[in-house]
């Protein structure tokens, strides 16, 4: 399957959303619509964000799920008459999201004076969790074929994974391109240079894929279900089939785990724009971000999370350089496409 590059992907038009309808009770009911991601992440908001906000707004929150630039997609189609009032994005989008005009400014409000400086991103957008990937495995399937555990992310080349190893390509997500990423590091490349981790994923990856997946939420399917014994995902998800009891263990290779945080606005032009602000606010408040599951970590510096050991590996988490990536992004897809799927 070939993907397209970012770029097709937004004029695509695809859509990927999380939409929540909020319905005030007054003489013209209103819905509030909101894009985000599926799987763990619409899990998380549907548990510990909208609860609180339709308890505290009267109203009631119904949610529809997307992924990636198909959210932008359509949000540009819709610029004219939006339908949506609040979007989620990961940062690797967010940049582009505020170039097209597609979020309002936000709103002053002192929950914001509790966020971590780095949630601050613009005058635009918030940050709402800031997440990593790591290589997740199924202990039952590595012990039955006596598989050695990965520490790197070079491992995912080692012949004994065959058959085993699910990927997300680069323009379907930043799990798949922080992992294009995370390969070139090892091999002396990085946010500047993905020339080796596109020769090392074509030449020694590939043969031990079961698929290139079209999304993140069937990578995490695969690995519930046991179709593949490894695979790459988000802290949110593989935290999410911890804490419902599969086999799996998470590992934060030797050279680090790269982080992702997803950002919220409210969308220019929206439908309810008061309503959209009150909605970004309470997004990043203590109530609702205290009750996050390990993996995910807050943006306030108020939430605390409750110790928990869902992982294990020796890296460290590392920022990156997304405006750099992003420069390239698309040449980079046009290669994997011609040369890896």
């Amino acid at each position: 399957m070939r993907f397209p590059s970012a770029k097709a992907w937004v004029r695509a038009g695809l859509a990927s959303t999380f939409v929540v309808a909020v319905q005030i009770p007054a003489a013209t009911a209103q819905t509030l619509h909101v894009m985000g991601p599926g799987g763990a992440v619409e899990d998380r908001y549907r548990e510990y964000v909208i609860p609180g906000f339709e308890t505290e707004y009267g109203v009631s929150v119904v949610y529809d799920a997307v992924s990636g630039t198909d959210i932008i997609a359509k949000l540009e189609a819709q610029k004219e008459n939006p339908q949506y009032d609040v979007v989620y994005l990961v940062e690797t989008n967010v940049t582009l999201a505020e170039d097209l005009g597609l979020c309002a400014p936000l709103e002053p409000d002192p929950v914001f004076d509790e966020l971590l400086p780095a949630a601050h991103v613009s005058k635009f957008s918030t940050g709402s969790t800031i997440t990593y990937n790591a290589i997740v495995i199924r202990t039952d399937i590595f012990e039955q074929r006596g598989l050695p555990e990965p520490d790197s992310w070079l491992d995912l080349g080692k012949p004994e994974y065959e058959g085993e190893l699910v990927l997300l390509p680069p323009a379907a997500s930043a799990t798949g391109m922080s992992t294009l990423i995370m390969i070139s590091r090892a091999l002396g490349g990085g946010e500047s240079d993905v020339t080796p981790g596109l020769k090392y994923i074509a030449e020694k990856v590939r043969p031990n894929l079961v698929t290139i997946a079209s999304s993140a939420s069937k990578v995490q399917e695969m690995l519930q279900t046991g179709e593949v014994g490894i695979a790459i995902i988000s802290s949110p998800r593989f935290a999410k089939l911890i804490a419902d009891g599969l086999p799996v263990k998470a590992i934060r290779p030797k050279e680090g785990a790269p982080t992702v945080m997803t950002t919220v606005c409210a969308v220019a032009g929206a439908p309810n724009p008061e309503l959209a602000q009150k909605y970004v606010q309470h997004d990043v408040s203590t109530d609702a971000q205290k009750g996050f599951l390990p993996g995910d970590n807050p943006v306030n510096r108020n939430a605390e999370l409750p110790e928990a050991e869902v992982f294990s590996g020796t890296g460290e988490l590392i920022a990156l350089d997304w405006a750099r990536i992003n420069a390239d992004r698309d040449a980079w897809i046009e290669i994997w496409n011609r040369e890896i799927e």
